[in-house]
Formats: structure tokens, C-alpha cells, sequence
């Protein structure tokens, strides 16, 4: 039995599983607690075994690519260097959290834990927002580049975008520019995210019947 079968009797058998617990559990408690509730934790222990194997591949794969660039000096060496620095810093202060003593209740953190959480909550959290506040201005470059009225959609589109940008100024101002925002969020907006979400459910089914049934093709699927 070759790599591309194993893993299709695999997925099949689990999606047969599945189906028959969602349908059949609560019918009978002796079913559930002799049965279901004993091959459902199997099956979540696999499912957390793999998902530790797969971060581990991609910590390794990450070794691999950042170690090799430093080796090799290729260009933006450096941010390899930075990578590892960071990586090991976090994971040494959460080491000596997780091994040192422990704060009892209303007392915080201190030594390594205190230094963990200054590391996370002051620099860590600060970086990120930093980050978000410089995709607000490519996403506000990207905006003005794609609002170029050449059609009824980007018409409408610009229009909208004016409204809402209108309508986040205080209400005082604009009292019925806020109403016609919240009329396109209720009205329009939410249908258009139904729409969406419609099409996301029917695509994950569509994808998981097809890997379900071992018609799905790709690397994963074939034959070795």
C-alpha cells in the first residue's frame, strides 16, 4: 500500500467516523461514554501529535533556511541573525517562567517571569502595532489607487467609501450621513457578507467532500 492509498483510507475512514457520531451521538448514553467519547479522544490526541509534528518540521525548515543564509552571507543575513537572537531570547525567558517559581494570587511575576512579560506585553505588543499602523497607509496608498472612478462599480464603491469615512466623524456633524452608513452596514453590507459566507461553506464542502471521497488531487495525494 503505497503513501497516496494510506492517506485516503485514512481521511475516509475518519470522515465516515465523523458523520456517524454527529448523526448517532445522544441517541443512546451507553453509546456515548463505551464508545464515542473513547475513540473521539483518540482521535484528538492524533490530531495534536500531528499538529506538534507539523510545527516541528516548520521550526526545522526554518533553521535550515535562516542558518544557511547566515552561513552563506546572502543578502539580509543580518535579519536571519535577528530571527535567532529573538527566538531563542523568548524561548529561554519562557523556559525559566514556566520551570521558576510560580506567583501566588495578587502577587506578579518576578525575575525571569517578570522579564518574560516585559518582553511580551512592552516590546512584543508595541512591534505589532507598529506593524498594523504601517499597513493602514499602504492600505490607505492601495485605496486611492483603486478608487479611480472608471465605471458604475467604482462609482459606487467611492461613494461608499465616502460615506463611511464621513460617518466615523463625530454624529453632531453629520446626523444623516451616520443613518445612511448604518442602513448600507445593515442592509447591503450584511447581504453581501451572507453571500460570502455562502460561498466559503459551499467551497470548504466541495473541497472536503473531494478529499473525503480521495478525488482531491495534489502533492499530497499522489502516488510514491
Amino acid at each position: 500500500m503505497n503513501k497516496s492509498r494510506i492517506i485516503r483510507t485514512t481521511i475516509l475512514v475518519a470522515g465516515v467516523y465523523f458523520i456517524v457520531e454527529f448523526l448517532l451521538r445522544g441517541t443512546w448514553k451507553s453509546l456515548d461514554t463505551e464508545y464515542f467519547d473513547k475513540i473521539t479522544a483518540v482521535f484528538t490526541d492524533v490530531l495534536i501529535v500531528i499538529g506538534l509534528f507539523a510545527i516541528g518540521v516548520g521550526l526545522v525548515n526554518i533553521f535550515m533556511l535562516h542558518s544557511h543564509r547566515i552561513i552563506r552571507l546572502r543578502p539580509n543575513w543580518e535579519h536571519s541573525i535577528v530571527l535567532f537572537v529573538g527566538f531563542f531570547t523568548i524561548m529561554a525567558f519562557a523556559v525559566f517562567k514556566w520551570t521558576g517559581p510560580q506567583p501566588s494570587a495578587g502577587q506578579p511575576h518576578t525575575g525571569s517571569g517578570a522579564l518574560f512579560d516585559l518582553v511580551v506585553t512592552k516590546i512584543l505588543i508595541h512591534m505589532n502595532s507598529t506593524i498594523y499602523s504601517f499597513l493602514a497607509f499602504f492600505v490607505t496608498s492601495a485605496a486611492l489607487r483603486a478608487f479611480r472612478v472608471r465605471g458604475v462599480e467604482s462609482a459606487v464603491m467611492m461613494a461608499s467609501a465616502v460615506i463611511v469615512l464621513l460617518a466615523m466623524a463625530p454624529e453632531t456633524s453629520f446626523p444623516a450621513v451616520a443613518y445612511v452608513r448604518d442602513w448600507i452596514d445593515i442592509k447591503i453590507n450584511a447581504a453581501v457578507f451572507r453571500a460570502l459566507m455562502f460561498g466559503m461553506i459551499l467551497g470548504g464542502i466541495t473541497v472536503a467532500m473531494r478529499m473525503w471521497l480521495g478525488i482531491e488531487r495534489g502533492s499530497m495525494f499522489e502516488a510514491t
